[in-house]
C-alpha cells in the first residue's frame, strides 16, 4: 500500500498533475527546488527523522545543478527518479543503515590502495543511497571534500552529510 502510494505522488510530480501542485520550497537553500516541504512530508509521511527535508535541501548547494536543469517536466522526472530511488533502498526513508548486519564485513576491498582506515566491517550501506563499500567512500568523501573513508558514520549521523552522498551516487 506504501509503495503504491508513493509511486502514485511521484508519478504524479513527474508528469506534474493536478495531485500535487509544484511550487517553489520557501527556504533560500531549496530555493527552485521543484519539491516543497509539504510534498515532501506528504510523500513520506512515516519516514524516520533523520531523513528530514532540511537536510536534502542543505545537501542540494553541494549539487546546484539537482533538478535544476532543462524544462519543468525534465527537472519533476530528475527529482522524482532520486526520491523513489531512495524510497527503494530506505524503505520509504526509514532505515539509516544496511539492516542484514551479515553483510557488514563484506564491503572491504583490500585491493584498493588506501585500504579500509576505519574497519574491515565499516563500509557497510549508510544513508539515503545506502553507500556501501570503501571505494565509494572514498570517491564520495573526496567529490564532496569530506573525509568518509576515515569516518564513514558520519553518513549515519549526519542527515545533509547522508543526502549530500546520495545525490552525488
Amino acid at each position: 500500500m506504501l509503495r503504491r502510494r508513493i509511486a502514485a505522488l511521484l508519478t504524479s510530480l513527474a508528469i506534474g498533475s493536478s495531485v500535487l501542485v509544484l511550487q517553489a520550497a520557501p527556504t533560500a537553500s531549496a530555493a527552485g527546488f521543484v519539491v516543497s516541504e509539504a510534498q515532501f512530508n506528504q510523500m513520506f509521511p512515516n519516514r524516520n527523522s533523520f531523513y528530514g527535508y532540511s537536510g536534502l535541501t542543505a545537501a542540494l548547494s553541494a549539487y546546484p545543478g539537482f533538478a535544476n536543469a532543462g524544462s519543468d517536466t525534465v527537472k519533476k522526472q530528475e527529482a522524482a527518479a532520486f526520491l523513489a530511488n531512495v524510497s527503494h533502498e530506505t524503505g520509504g526513508l526509514v532505515h539509516i543503515v544496511e539492516q542484514n548486519t551479515a553483510n557488514y564485513p563484506h564491503y572491504c576491498d583490500w585491493s584498493q590502495w588506501y585500504g579500509c582506515p576505519a574497519g574491515q566491517s565499516a563500509y557497510y550501506g549508510r544513508g539515503p543511497i545506502q553507500l556501501s563499500w570503501n571505494f565509494n567512500y572514498k570517491a564520495a568523501g573526496d567529490a564532496l571534500g569530506i573525509g568518509l573513508l576515515d569516518n564513514p558514520w558520519q553518513v549515519q549521523n549526519n542527515s545533509a552529510v547522508a543526502w549530500k552522498t546520495g545525490l552525488w551516487y
